[in-house]
This record gives structure tokens, C-alpha cells and sequence, in this order.
């Protein structure tokens, strides 16, 4: 696994480079933070990020690497989900999967909280109609940090258990959980935040 923002892959000889030489087995991971320039960048801070992700992922669909496309869902791009899985479907097809992901509140994104926070549950919510669209026109979604009882129950089993154990923090309240032992929980710098969110299921 490859994690990076794909802008180096919009220069044709580098992605080519990459291809050639990478071990077998390979996927590149790159975030899509919106349907559009002025949400892409504005979430990476760094003006035509948008414009050189699309064309690396293109590049690499067109070497035949195996591209995971990320989407990490805040406040900021939440009503923007569907447009992007319709961005998705439009432009990248031949992509192995998508991961839509739950923010851990550390670094930039803790110093940001008031803009990008939003409740676990109520993000889901938003990104429900975008999973739906996707897994109707046959593209496999992953849902990761997304602790069981934030999800409806219909996506559940698309949830991966995916904090590392270190970061990994329960409440209280999870110990009377039915379906503890398959959740991930929550992480441990973003319990603070999303505590109240947590409701065992029965």
C-alpha cells in the first residue's frame, strides 16, 4: 500500500516509473476531498491540487495500477459526498475501491476542529446517499473509523477495523455493547469529541 495525494503521478513518466518498478500486489491509496477545486483545495490548502490528483489517478488507471480512492468526510465536504461519488463513477472508473473515512481529529485537523468536526453519526448520514450511489454502479466501498453505532445497520458490514490497536479508545458504555468485538472503536485523540456519540448496540 501506497499512501500519497497522487499529484506527483499527473507527470506521465513518473507514474509509468512507479508502475514499472513497483512489487507486485501494489494499490495506490489517494484522497478525493471534493467534487471540485474549490473544496479539494481548500481542504488541502494547496491551489491546483484537485486538477493534478485527477490526472494522476487517470494515469494510473491507464498504466493498470490499482488506485483506492479515500475520502475523508468533514463538515466541509460533507453535502459535497455524492457529487463526488458521482465524480467517481463519471471519471475514474476502472479504480478497485473506495474508502470513505472517519477524520482523526489530531494535527491540522485538531487545530481546525470548528471547521472541519462534525459527529460521526450525523456525517454518516450525509455520506449514506454517496455509499449507496457507488455500490449501485459496482464499486466496492470500505468504510473506515466508523465505529459500528454510527453506521446504520444496513452498511455495517462494510466496516473495517481499521486504527491501529494503540489508538484505538472504547467508552465506558461499550462494554455493553452486543457488537463490541467487531467494532473498531473510535480514536483514542478524537474520544473526547465523539464520547457522546457512542451508544451500545443490542
Amino acid at each position: 500500500m501506497i499512501l500519497t495525494n497522487g499529484r506527483i503521478f499527473s507527470i506521465w513518466k513518473y507514474a509509468s516509473a512507479l508502475v514499472m518498478t513497483a512489487p507486485a500486489f501494489t494499490t495506490i491509496a489517494i484522497p478525493i476531498h471534493g467534487s471540485t477545486e474549490k473544496v479539494h483545495d481548500f481542504i488541502t490548502q494547496t491551489p491546483g491540487s484537485f486538477i493534478q490528483t485527477l490526472t494522476g489517478i487517470k494515469n494510473l488507471l491507464k498504466l493498470g495500477a490499482a488506485v483506492e480512492v479515500r475520502i475523508v468526510v468533514s463538515r466541509v465536504n460533507g453535502e459535497d459526498l455524492v457529487n463526488i461519488a458521482k465524480l467517481i463513477i463519471r471519471d475514474l472508473a476502472g479504480i478497485s475501491y473506495v474508502s470513505v473515512m472517519a477524520m482523526e481529529m489530531t494535527g491540522s485537523a485538531a487545530v481546525n476542529k470548528s471547521v472541519l468536526w462534525e459527529p460521526y453519526s450525523k456525517l454518516f448520514v450525509k455520506a449514506e446517499p454517496a455509499i449507496k450511489l457507488l455500490l449501485e454502479n459496482g464499486i466496492d466501498v470500505k468504510l473506515y473509523n466508523f465505529p459500528l453505532c454510527t453506521v446504520s445497520s444496513g452498511y455495517r458490514t462494510l466496516c473495517e477495523k481499521s486504527i491501529s490497536p494503540g489508538k484505538i479508545k472504547y467508552s465506558p458504555d461499550c462494554s455493553l455493547c452486543a457488537a463490541k468485538d467487531a467494532c473498531g472503536g473510535v480514536f483514542n485523540g478524537t474520544y473526547y469529541l465523539e464520547r457522546e456519540d457512542l451508544i451500545p448496540l443490542k
